[in-house]
C-alpha cells in the first residue's frame, strides 16, 4: 500500500514533532539560597510559596537544619510527632538525621518546630524554580499521545504482517516515552506538593570530672583579669 509504502516518512514527521518545543527536558532553572533564615529566607519563601497559584509557577523547596541537642536518643519519636502534625510523612530517619516531607504550604512551620529541638547551627531553605522543565514534559507528553493516536490509525489499516511489525515496533517505542514523561510529571508534582526537610541532630558533650575543674579554673582566672583590668 503507498500508505506504508511512506511510514518511514510519517515516523519521521513524528519523532520531529514529539522533539518540538523548549530544546532541553530539564529546562532552566533558578536556585535561591538563604543563608540568613528565618529573615531573609522566612520573606522569599512566603511570597515563592504564594506565586504558583497567580501564574502556575512551579517551585521546588528543600529546606536543611542542624542542631546541638541535649539527648539525641529522643529525637526521633520527636520528628515522628512533629511531621504527623504538619501533615507530613517520613523518608528516612536514625540516630543522628532525618529526612521528612511536608506540604509546601506548611514547609515554614515545619522547620520552625524542627528548630525547636535544640540550639540552630545552621538553617537553609532552598528554592527550584521547575516551571520551564514541567511545561516541557507536558508539551512532550501531548505530542506523544497524538503520535500514538496516529500509530493506531495505522495499525487499523495494517494488511500485512510488516506493515503491523513496523507499526507495532513504532507503538512500543512511543508508549514507553509516554510512560517517562508521566513518570516524569509525577515526581515533579510530589516535589513541588511536598517540600523536603533534612535534618541533622549531634548531642552536646558533657565535659568529665577534668573537663568541669578546667571549666572552673578558666572562668576565675577571667574573673581575675576582669577585676585587674
Amino acid at each position: 500500500m503507498k500508505l506504508f509504502a511512506s511510514l518511514p516518512l510519517v515516523i519521521f514527521s513524528n519523532i520531529l514533532l514529539m522533539c518540538s518545543g523548549p530544546s532541553s527536558v530539564s529546562g532552566s532553572s533558578s536556585y535561591y539560597r538563604a543563608d540568613s533564615y528565618p529573615s531573609s529566607a522566612a520573606h522569599l519563601s512566603e511570597n515563592a510559596l504564594a506565586t504558583p497559584e497567580v501564574f502556575n509557577q512551579k517551585m521546588i523547596y528543600t529546606a536543611s537544619i542542624e542542631v546541638k541537642v541535649k539527648e539525641a536518643a529522643t529525637i526521633p519519636e520527636r520528628i515522628k510527632a512533629i511531621t504527623a502534625q504538619y501533615e507530613g510523612y517520613i523518608v528516612r530517619i536514625s540516630e543522628r538525621n532525618a529526612t521528612i516531607k511536608v506540604p509546601a504550604a506548611r514547609l515554614n512551620e515545619a522547620v520552625e518546630a524542627m528548630s525547636a529541638l535544640g540550639k540552630v547551627k545552621e538553617k537553609r531553605i532552598v528554592a527550584q524554580d521547575v516551571t520551564d522543565a514541567y511545561n516541557d514534559a507536558e508539551i512532550r507528553l501531548e505530542n506523544l499521545i497524538q503520535a500514538r493516536k496516529r500509530y493506531l490509525e495505522l495499525l487499523e489499516q495494517a494488511q500485512t504482517v510488516e506493515e503491523i511489525l513496523k507499526v507495532e515496533k513504532e507503538l512500543e517505542r512511543v508508549n514507553t516515552e509516554i510512560e517517562t514523561f508521566k513518570g516524569r510529571l509525577q515526581r515533579m508534582d510530589n516535589q513541588v506538593s511536598y517540600s523536603e526537610i533534612y535534618v541533622q541532630y549531634d548531642q552536646k558533650v558533657k565535659p568529665g570530672v577534668l573537663g568541669y575543674v578546667f571549666k572552673g579554673l578558666y572562668r576565675g582566672v577571667r574573673w581575675l583579669f576582669v577585676r585587674g583590668g
